[in-house]
């Protein structure tokens, strides 16, 4: 896992846009976070909201067939 980072992004404004806020690079800090989402128990529903989401992750990939979570 050498060099993973998980880097958070904060909405600007009121639109659906992002900007990097900051980034987790501390290794036991990005696996901790990688074994929350991937046992989490998820189930796969559709929702609304009522406004955007304020801050996204984007995880690191394990190999290049991986899409990052967002």
């Amino acid at each position: 896992m050498g060099g993973q980072k998980i880097t958070v992004q904060k909405r600007t404004g009121e639109e659906n846009i992002f900007e990097d806020f900051k980034e987790v690079n501390q290794k036991k800090q990005v696996e901790k976070a990688i074994e929350i989402v991937e046992n989490a128990n998820w189930i796969n529903k559709k929702i609304e909201m009522a406004r955007y989401a304020d801050y996204q992750f984007q995880f690191p990939f394990k190999n290049s067939s991986e899409i990052a979570l967002g």
